[in-house]
């Protein structure tokens, strides 16, 4: 039921609304929006915002949509414009003692077109040929939590297609991520 709720917080322009089951609890999770560290932007968005920036964004959103259910906690990795870097902030997840860790990216793949360029001279891109949203878990760690992992990615994909959500195909990701046989679901084993 964790990645139901995820997914209607991710997606606010579903019609439905999460049915939480009496039982469900309260569980503590840190949203981490990608990028930030020092030197480490991220890409630059069609709308030449950098990704570190969008990602803070979208992450102070779903940290509102989940807490707002009553059944969350959510521990945001770092501040607007703040720079920390990633094992900071897994350490922060493992000291608050986290239930799950879900780290927000954007992504810059494939053939793009420039279509503007950004404050700092990078280029803005855009590709309508590859869209999509893609599901990157860590298959490295304990048997346990690698299944965990895979399956939470597996139902967040589905219920993302389920909403109408188109999944990447994943030909940009070839020698980087194994593809599953979930559409959009992808494994890092770096």
């Amino acid at each position: 039921m964790m990645t139901l709720l995820l997914v209607f917080a991710l997606a606010p322009s579903a019609q439905a609304s999460p049915v939480i089951p009496t039982d469900f609890g309260h569980h503590l999770v840190v949203v981490d929006p990608g990028h930030g560290a020092e030197g480490a932007d991220g890409n630059v968005s069609v709308r030449c915002e950098a990704e570190m920036d969008h990602t803070f964004r979208v992450s102070s959103h779903l940290k509102r949509g989940l807490e707002a259910t009553g059944h969350f906690t959510v521990v945001l990795s770092r501040e607007r414009g703040q720079r920390v870097g990633l094992g900071e902030r897994v350490v922060q997840a493992e000291r608050v003692g986290a239930e799950a860790y879900i780290s927000i990216h954007s992504d810059a793949r494939g053939e793009a077109k420039v279509v503007a360029t950004a404050y700092d001279g990078r280029p803005c891109l855009h590709n309508e040929a590859d869209p999509g949203f893609s599901v990157l878990w860590s298959s490295v760690g304990e048997a346990r939590l690698i299944a965990q992992r895979h399956q939470l990615a597996v139902d967040i994909a589905q219920s993302l297609s389920g909403l109408g959500h188109t999944a990447y195909h994943g030909l940009n990701y070839e020698g980087l991520y194994t593809p599953d046989p979930v559409p959009g679901v992808f494994r890092d084993g770096r």
